[in-house]
């Protein structure tokens, strides 16, 4: 039927055409095949990640303070406007990750 056609058509004037090739199956680049993996991991590692940081944002931190080493008496000012001013550094520790890994 086809053999037909073709002589159908140069009967007519036209160039016969050849007949139709079976498509070939390429490989598809490697990286591609991959992709569909490496987004839902990405997504589940970002889920994870967000999910972790909010609950150290709903417990919040342990804070401990340490007791000071030094305190600074000072008179500021002059005359009648001169106030006393104390001073003092204290240490903190955010022992909350501490805890954790104990």
């Amino acid at each position: 039927m086809a053999e037909e056609k073709r002589e159908a058509t140069a009967a007519i004037g036209e160039a016969p055409k050849p007949a139709a090739e079976e498509p070939k199956l390429e490989m598809k680049p490697w990286w591609r095949r991959f992709r569909p993996n490496l987004a839902i991991s990405a997504f589940a590692m970002s889920l994870t990640l967000t999910l972790i940081n909010a609950y150290y944002a709903v417990r919040g931190a342990n804070i401990v303070v340490l007791p000071p080493e030094q305190i600074l008496l000072y008179r500021d000012g002059e005359g009648d406007k001169a106030v006393l001013s104390l001073a003092m550094q204290l240490n903190m520790i955010n022992s909350a990750a501490a805890i954790m890994a104990t």
